[in-house]
């Protein structure tokens, strides 16, 4: 079965609609579906609004997990489905409520395997993977609110993220941003991405130094 996978765009966003579909059309593992952000004054809680929605919607029609997107994802060449659904499943035994792709920024990485850190807080909502067992928390903390940043507010009720490593997804650069204003300076969100994922290298490369140590 197809992963479902459900994208954030505007109509008026024909560049970005273009990118993230040449970003699938060489992956049929993946069933994607363009959505139209919830109307609100505040591009931030139009984000959380819609988001949501779609996990009502997951819940509703019993989906085991799905993927959240923006359409400035792009996948890295680190991307691999064979391994990325390994991982996915991997993510599931250690009873993830949530599996990024990739992070601008993040507090407390632990590795947990070689390819999977804990995080106790991140940044980035471009490739998200949301599994069932978080679908009613998120629905009964959330149902009110109406101020709300997505990533910082997922945080703050699970202690079970987690994210890929190496990244399979980061986000491409368009010069603005729908959500949040201070990324429209050229090669901040590339410059965030790099270090984040050049942080966890160095704790992969620790944890295999040591490991080689026993």
């Amino acid at each position: 079965m197809k992963m479902q996978v459900y994208i954030l765009n505007m109509p008026q966003r024909q560049e970005r609609k273009l990118n993230v579909m040449q970003e699938f059309a060489d992956k049929p593992e993946f069933a994607t579906h363009f959505v139209m952000p919830v109307k609100h004054q505040i591009p931030s809680i139009s984000h959380w609004l819609t988001f949501y929605e779609l996990v009502k919607q997951a819940q509703e029609q019993g989906l085991d997990y799905f993927v959240f997107c923006e359409d400035d994802h792009i996948f890295t060449s680190d991307y691999e489905e064979r391994e990325f659904f390994r991982q996915v499943a991997e993510a599931g035994r250690l009873e993830a409520d949530i599996l990024l792709g990739g992070v601008s920024s993040m507090k407390v990485p632990i590795q947990i395997t070689d390819h999977l850190f804990w995080l106790h807080l991140f940044n980035g909502t471009q490739f998200v993977i949301v599994f069932k067992r978080f679908y009613n928390r998120l629905l009964e903390c959330g149902k009110d609110k109406q101020d709300v940043v997505t990533d910082y507010f997922i945080s703050s009720i699970s202690g079970n993220i987690f994210v890929m490593y190496p990244f399979i997804s980061i986000q491409k650069e368009f010069g603005y941003s729908d959500v949040t204003s201070f990324n429209n300076k050229k090669g901040y969100v590339d410059g965030l991405f790099h270090g984040t994922s050049k942080g966890l290298e160095i704790l992969n490369k620790v944890r295999r130094f040591y490991n080689d140590l026993r």
